[in-house]
């Protein structure tokens, strides 16, 4: 399967740390939950590993609610492609400077 990196940014903007509880949501995974403390006026990144077994296109929702109550949520959508490839394409060039004295030393 592919394995893809989804980073949750959790800002907080009040003026008190918070405890949030993190979820990244699909159909292709069960929920993967996380409580994450954010200090005052700050933010935290937290990063969900999934592996992705079918191709096609795919909605995600992560969602966040607070200590405190405040909640958010978004959902996006993206496409897995089967049979992908990794793909590595390298060019190099030598430069070179050559100090050629076409002289010769007579003795």
């Amino acid at each position: 399967g592919e394995k893809i990196t989804i980073p949750v940014r959790i800002f907080n903007y009040k003026d008190k740390p918070i405890t949030a509880e993190v979820r990244v949501s699909s159909k292709l995974w069960p929920d993967k939950t996380e409580d994450v403390t954010v200090p005052a006026d700050k933010a935290q990144t937290v990063n969900y590993t999934i592996t992705l077994t079918e191709a096609g296109e795919h909605e995600i929702t992560v969602s966040a609610r607070s200590s405190l109550g405040d909640a958010d949520a978004v959902e996006k959508r993206f496409l897995v492609q089967p049979g992908g490839e990794k793909v590595a394409e390298v060019d190099s060039v030598l430069i070179m400077k050559h100090d050629r004295d076409t002289t010769e030393e007579k003795h």
